[in-house]
């Protein structure tokens, strides 16, 4: 079957979704990190000029980053709703564990968010009244509060599920080669019956369109977290207060991603993106 203008272009932008969401996270952790104790001791003693970028009333600001965490936990759940429905055969059980991972992830950003308030309430300095003032209650003059980067955090948190959550992009992939190509390095568990089986293939050719415009989505969504995020090194916030919120942020990704998600025996686990029901590697 000859290939067509609108399936190359489609092949063309998987392609370049893939470059984006699959990249090394390691790397990018790493750079991010370099990237605020460097730009932000600069920054913090040669403050750049105030510009559209830094306006807090900006489209940007008001809207993508105060509703980041909502925008970004809702296009996972579509993600994960659209993947698991087919790496579990159809079975909701296999769905709703999956999503358990967002709703976890969500306790994680409002108990930080809880953290951040009492930080900025107990430790900071009194300016213009006692010196010794031990909270923002008892301070007579002004308290400036020591105010982690909740903004980078919801930002860097987010941009970190994004990421894990999409890696499961390789499974889909193993999962169609053996629906249609009988790859012999992948065996179909012979757990499953013909009719799981037969459901499965059903729900690939009817999620696939889906798959494909949610990946497309994430992909926008991730380059815009990461502009998002430079703004957010470069204008907000000094480098203290930068360091502690992605430490929050990879402390919550540690514990949830790389530790508990990946102990698939363990009570309550949700398990890592890409498991399923369906695929036995050879």
């Amino acid at each position: 079957e000859p290939t067509t203008v609108w399936k190359f272009i489609d092949v063309l932008l998987m392609h370049f979704c893939k470059k984006i969401l699959l990249i090394n996270l390691r790397v990018k952790i790493i750079f991010y990190i370099c990237s605020i104790i460097i730009v932000s001791m600069a920054t913090d003693h040669f403050p750049l000029p105030k510009n559209f970028l830094s306006n807090t009333n900006s489209f940007a600001n008001q809207y993508f980053v105060k509703y980041a965490w909502t925008i970004t936990s809702g296009l996972n759940a579509l993600f994960i709703y659209y993947t698991s429905s087919i790496f579990f055969c159809g079975e909701m059980w296999g769905t709703n564990r999956s999503l358990l991972r967002l709703a976890f992830g969500t306790m994680w950003w409002y108990i930080c968010s809880i953290i951040f308030e009492l930080i900025g309430y107990k430790y900071g300095l009194c300016v213009g009244g006692n010196q010794n003032s031990f909270n923002k209650d008892v301070c007579s003059g002004r308290w400036v509060s020591f105010s982690v980067s909740d903004r980078l955090f919801v930002l860097f948190y987010g941009m970190l599920m994004t990421l894990e959550e999409v890696r499961s992009l390789i499974t889909w992939e193993r999962l169609h080669d053996v629906i249609f190509k009988n790859d012999p390095n992948l065996l179909i568990s012979s757990k499953l019956s013909e009719n799981q089986i037969e459901k499965t293939k059903k729900l690939y050719v009817e999620n696939v369109t889906r798959v494909r415009l949610t990946v497309m989505i994430l992909t926008v969504l991730i380059i815009m977290l990461d502009f998002s995020m430079i703004v957010s090194i470069l204008y907000f916030n000094n480098m203290p207060q930068k360091l502690a919120a992605s430490f929050f942020a990879l402390l919550g990704w540690l514990l949830t991603y790389k530790t508990w998600f990946r102990k698939k025996s363990k009570l309550w686990s949700p398990g890592s993106p890409g498991d399923n029901m369906f695929i036995t590697i050879r």
